[in-house]
């Protein structure tokens, strides 16, 4: 039986400074209780599953609004802010048990929660030229995290939780909207660096019964750098609009490369080798219009991925069993060796294919 309890209590205080400056203080307390108690009589596991967690802490805020005129703002905000462990994450800890993810079955484990220390600094208005509103946003952030929580895989859908005792990301986000008679269109791109800023030990997981040694400033994994969209609505006329966007989004390491290793190893049964290697990033195009011969009556057509390209979300590393119930020919396996199954360890998560729908919206 598991209770969980989440309460917050938030405070702010503004003030305004001069005619073009506010200020606003705050504090957010926030606190997440576990309990856990065991409902069977069995002696196997009365005493691994009994326990209670607690996590609380008093969070500061400050921020700064400068007001340039009616429509531009400069702004600053200095923050902190906890994150406590998920039921999941605590399952999981024990790095000299890995289990199975997903895991219900409840076994006591031992984490910290994650404090973050970031600041914002950016700036936001809108300006009408010639008929058209241009509004933007441009933003840049530092983040600091103490204790942060990361998944460490070890086996085939295996791992643990562990706090590293410090990672950062830094990063910009910038967006414009340029809205005229008939365009309605938005860029937004970001930019995030994201690293870790302390020195560990953790299992390879490409590379069963060895470890890899991380070190401050290596890049976190699964955190592309790069990302853009591009929409923009174009209304032919009162009947007919016209959508189009493209997304692009960055290369990544594959999760479970946690510093950057882009070596060669061998497989299991040594028939082959295999090189560490990126994520690659994607762009895709989507269409779409929308009809609206009257109030009443709406229909919208839309295709995703017009050019049905192939591309993965994400990636990490893994290893398949030994030896595999199914061989994978198509993987790579012969059939023959010590091993018989999934010889790569590189997996990926496919993206979606061309997607289109129909959709009637009526109004009675």
């Amino acid at each position: 039986k598991t209770e969980a309890l989440m309460f917050s209590l938030f405070g702010v205080y503004q003030n305004q400074v001069n005619p073009k400056t506010d200020a606003f203080f705050s504090a957010n307390i926030k606190g997440t209780t576990y309990d856990v108690d065991n409902q069977s009589q069995l002696s196997l596991t009365s005493g691994l599953i009994n326990s209670n967690h607690q996590f609380a802490r008093l969070n500061p805020s400050a921020a700064l609004i400068y007001h340039v005129d009616e429509r531009n703002d400069v702004y600053a905000h200095l923050f902190q802010l906890n994150q406590p462990p998920s039921l999941l994450a605590l399952y999981c800890s024990d790095e000299n048990n890995a289990c199975y993810w997903p895991k219900t079955f409840y076994k006591d484990g031992d984490l910290s929660q994650t404090v973050t220390t970031g600041i914002n600094i950016g700036t936001k208005g809108h300006q009408y030229v010639d008929n058209i509103n241009l509004r933007w946003t441009v933003d840049t952030h530092f983040n600091h995290l103490n204790n942060d929580i990361v998944l460490i895989p070890t086996d085939w859908m295996k791992g643990f939780s562990k706090n590293i005792d410090q990672t950062q990301n830094y990063g910009l986000n910038a967006r414009v909207n340029v809205v005229t008679d008939r365009f309605n269109t938005t860029l937004a791109y970001r930019y995030l660096n994201a690293s870790f800023q302390s020195d560990f030990t953790v299992p390879a997981v490409y590379d069963i019964g060895t470890n890899q040694s991380v070190s401050s400033g290596d890049p976190m994994p699964g955190v592309p750098n790069h990302s853009i969209r591009l929409t923009s609505i174009y209304d032919w006329s009162k009947t007919f609009s016209f959508f189009g966007g493209i997304i692009g989004v960055g290369s990544s390491e594959y999760y479970g490369n946690f510093n950057g290793n882009h070596g060669t190893y061998n497989y299991a049964d040594d028939s082959g080798t295999f090189t560490l290697g990126d994520v690659p990033g994607f762009g895709l195009l989507n269409l779409g219009v929308t009809w609206k011969p009257n109030r009443n009556l709406h229909a919208f057509f839309r295709i995703d991925n017009v050019f049905d390209k192939h591309y993965y979300t994400d990636g990490s590393y893994g290893q398949a069993p030994s030896p595999a119930m199914v061989q994978f020919s198509e993987l790579g396996d012969s059939g023959s060796g010590a091993v018989v199954g999934i010889k790569d360890p590189q997996f990926v998560s496919q993206g979606l294919g061309r997607f289109w729908r129909i959709s009637f919206k009526l109004a009675i």
